[in-house]
């Protein structure tokens, strides 16, 4: 036999044991695709697909035309979560095809899922934080080992869908995930996070999540890694207008309004450990935040005790840390009112700037170092307000020192918030405010100084509130203290604090216990 004919048989048998090779290879993928594709939705969602090709040279396999749906419309009722989704393509290129064959691993250098739409129908909004491998069969059936280095998976249109009413709880546009170096077997499935990787990127064009019954949740777009995050146009929007969400309290409670430019979270580090939670971060910074807090008081009071700010950390049960949080080139608006028929008396806080650090939960912590809050802002679009804040979240009295500066306040400013409730407006000028509260979860104890001149009041009369009382008026600016003469005058105060209010509460119960002194 010659040389070339040997060249010739040899190629002859080398590609028709890759053909063989191809096809088997083909046959057995074909009939366990279901399980590699999907192996822990198989118990209760059905899946096809139109095409199926494997290239051994190359090491890929590309599957078209998926189709996911649930077995049984009654499984929504069973298992509280389905499933409908088409995939146009799930790309894998160089996988082991030892390893698939006789290790029972799947090993692939990349894999690529184009998703046109997933739709995800649930009987609950509360399902969506339940952990999904709620099922130990399940678990216990899949005995292989998936190892992807690279996944990427582009999904146009993600909703979630609560059944029965069809309202949207989450609802993504564009969202593109790339995951590097994932792991998933039989105990990673049975964890919070149920595989495992080394870093990720995520992003998003359009998010929409509804939150609460009250709120939902939109942001333009939404990028994330292993540690950072940043959120662009968002929003956080009640579900009803005031008169609505009164209708629907049985005690009082603040409906927000809350939107910002942009939200960046650096050195970011969460996940879970021992089944706990953990987040901890950095920095966090938000960018011209525009925050309105109403309340209205026609609900019942809510008699409940109000945590401190230090005890809500301290009772946190995982831990959470933020080095530093930054609020910049904001708005605070505040508003309260007794009815709609008189309208509601703000106070806003712009040019609002503020720096927190030392952020931390109490959990398992001995010691840990207090919690600081500086305040710079315009109060009324007009004074300038300082304040000093600290508390420790360890200490179980709750002690904490505030401390706050205004600045040539002009007493009419006060009139929009201070008329729907003592039908009272006011002039004159408060040259200088200043005041420390030291105080706990119980009383106050306050030194101030007050500098003010040409302060004046005018009463209303109660049946007509644009009508000026002449009469009491004059009564009243008999008894007011018309100025301080130039000169800074001082007091000290001690307020016990209503549990049943808030902790801002207190401090304007601080604020009015000095004014009242100083004043009248």
């Amino acid at each position: 036999m010659t040389a070339f004919k040997k060249i010739a048989l040899g190629i002859l048998v080398l590609s028709t044991l890759l053909i063989l090779a191809n096809v088997g290879l083909h046959f057995w993928i074909q009939k366990n695709i279901t399980e590699i594709i999907s192996p822990e939705n198989t118990a209760n969602h059905a899946i096809t697909y139109q095409s199926l090709r494997i290239d051994l040279v190359t090491q890929s396999i590309s599957v078209t035309g998926i189709v996911l749906i649930p077995k049984k419309k009654e499984s929504l009722v069973k298992n509280k979560r389905v499933f409908y989704s088409k995939i146009s393509e799930i790309k894998i290129q160089q996988f082991k095809i030892g390893a698939l064959l006789f290790e029972q691993k799947f090993k692939a250098n990349s894999v690529t899922i184009l998703v046109p739409k997933i739709v995800v129908f649930q009987n609950s909004i509360q399902t969506l934080n339940q952990n999904k491998n709620t099922d130990p069969t399940t678990e216990g059936s899949f005995d292989k080992t998936i190892e992807i280095s690279s996944l990427k998976v582009v999904v146009q249109s993600l909703d979630v869908v609560q059944s029965p009413n069809n309202k949207h709880t989450v609802s993504l546009k564009n969202l593109e995930a790339e995951i590097n170096h994932i792991v998933i077997d039989q105990t990673t499935l049975r964890k919070k996070i149920p595989f495992l990787y080394q870093d990720y990127k995520i992003k998003s064009n359009s998010i929409y999540y509804r939150a609460t019954d009250f709120y939902h949740m939109r942001a333009k777009n939404f990028e994330t890694t292993k540690n950072t995050l940043k959120i662009t146009g968002f929003q956080w929007i009640p579900e009803y207008s005031r008169s609505e969400f009164v209708s629907k309290l049985q005690t009082e409670k603040d409906l927000f309004k809350i939107q910002s430019s942009a939200i960046v979270v650096l050195k970011m580090d969460w996940g879970f450990k021992d089944e706990k939670p953990y987040f901890n971060v950095g920095k966090i910074a938000v960018e011209k935040l525009q925050a309105t807090i109403y309340r209205n008081k026609m609900p019942a009071d809510d008699k409940t005790p109000k945590p401190m700010y230090s005890q809500l950390l301290r009772d946190l049960k995982f831990p959470l840390r933020v080095d530093t949080l930054l609020v910049r080139n904001s708005v605070v608006i505040y508003e309260e009112e007794i009815n709609f028929k008189k309208g509601a008396g703000k106070l806003v806080f712009d040019n609002f700037n503020l720096i927190a650090t030392q952020i931390q939960s109490g959990y398992q912590l001995q010691k840990c170092p207090d919690v600081q809050i500086a305040i710079r802002c315009k109060f009324m679009r007009k004074s300038p307000f300082e304040v000093q804040w600290r508390f420790n979240v360890l200490d179980p009295k709750d002690a904490f020192t505030f401390t706050g500066k205004v600045y040539d306040l002009q007493a009419k400013q006060l009139s929009p918030f201070i008329k729907p409730y003592i039908n009272t407006t006011t002039t004159g000028v408060f040259e200088v405010l200043e005041f420390t509260i030291k105080g706990n979860a119980v009383q106050s104890y306050q030194t101030a100084v007050l500098k003010y001149h040409n302060l004046k009041v005018t009463l209303y009369q109660k049946r007509n509130p644009q009508k000026k009382s002449v009469l009491k008026s004059a009564l009243a600016n008999l008894m007011v203290k018309k100025d301080t003469n130039g000169h800074l005058k001082t007091t000290t105060v001690m307020v016990t604090r209503a549990p049943e209010k808030s902790f801002f509460n207190f401090l304007w119960r601080n604020v009015a216990a000095v004014l009242k002194q100083l004043v009248i």
